[in-house]
């Protein structure tokens, strides 16, 4: 759970979005631009020490599916 919300720290951070909206229904969406999205991606990997493929980048459609692949990616 810890992950979770470091993560959703890095979004808000990026995003300036706060953590009620990010964690609220908005949760399943991209609530970004392509330019927010590849900082996000950017603050994330250097965060968290690890690095996102092409592929993986492109399935980051929501804050949820954000989540998901940093915390699979960073085990």
């Amino acid at each position: 759970m810890i992950m979770r919300e470091e993560i959703i720290a890095v979004i808000s951070a990026v995003t300036g979005l706060s953590i009620e909206q990010l964690t609220s229904e908005a949760a399943s969406e991209r609530p970004w631009n392509s330019l927010t999205h590849v900082e996000l991606i950017i603050a994330l990997e250097d965060k968290f020490h690890t690095f996102f493929e092409p592929e993986e980048i492109a399935n980051m459609t929501s804050v949820n599916l954000v989540i998901e692949e940093t915390e699979r990616k960073a085990q």
